[in-house]
C-alpha cells in the first residue's frame, strides 16, 4: 500500500471511531437560518393556521411562520472530532439514506470544493469538484447505488477538510 493510502485509511478510521451521531429535526428558514432540535427533546410538531409549532419536552414551543420555512426534515447528524474545519460547515441528510442524499455546505470564501465518498476500506467511490464563484450556503445532491453499510463523506477546499459518516440502509 502506498504511504498516502495508508494515511487516508488511518484518517477515515479515526473519523469513524470518534463519530457521535444524533437524530434531529431541522428547520431551514428562507433566509438560510437553520435550527436543529435533537429528536429526544421533541414532543410533537403541528401546523396551526400559518404557523409551524414544535413542542419540546421541556415545555417550550418553537414557532415559525410557514411562509418563512424553506424546508424541514428529519436527519441523523454526525460530528467528526479532530477532522473538521471552521471554514467549511456541512450537513449530510437524510442520514441514514437509501442512496439519495444531500450535502448542505457553507464556505467562507470563493473556492473549489471537492466532495468524495469513500468506503471504510478507503476506496473512493465518487468524486465531484465544484468551482464556487461565490461564498455562502449551497446544496449538492447524490443519487448513488450503494450497498448497505457505513461510508465516509469528505469535503475539502484548499487546506480545509470536513469528514462525515454516511449510513446506507436498504
Amino acid at each position: 500500500m502506498k504511504k498516502r493510502t495508508i494515511i487516508l485509511v488511518v484518517m477515515l478510521f479515526v473519523a469513524v471511531i470518534s463519530t457521535k451521531a444524533q437524530q434531529s429535526i431541522f428547520v431551514e428558514e428562507v433566509g438560510g437560518n437553520l435550527t436543529e432540535v435533537p429528536l429526544s427533546s421533541v414532543q410533537k410538531v403541528t401546523f396551526s393556521g400559518n404557523d409551524m409549532l414544535l413542542y419540546k419536552t421541556d415545555g417550550n414551543v418553537l414557532t415559525w411562520a410557514t411562509s418563512n420555512v424553506q424546508k424541514y426534515y428529519y436527519g441523523l447528524t454526525t460530528q467528526v472530532k479532530n477532522i473538521e474545519s471552521n471554514n467549511i460547515s456541512c450537513l449530510v441528510y437524510p442520514n441514514p439514506s437509501k442512496g439519495n442524499f444531500n450535502i448542505d455546505y457553507q464556505i467562507e470564501e470563493k473556492s473549489i470544493v471537492i466532495f468524495s465518498i469513500f468506503t471504510l476500506e478507503g476506496q473512493e467511490l465518487e468524486k465531484r469538484i465544484i468551482d464556487n464563484t461565490s461564498y455562502g450556503k449551497r446544496t449538492i445532491s447524490f443519487n448513488m447505488n450503494l450497498v448497505p453499510g457505513t461510508y465516509i463523506v469528505k469535503i475539502q477546499n484548499g487546506k480545509n477538510l470536513v469528514t462525515k459518516q454516511l449510513i446506507i440502509l436498504k
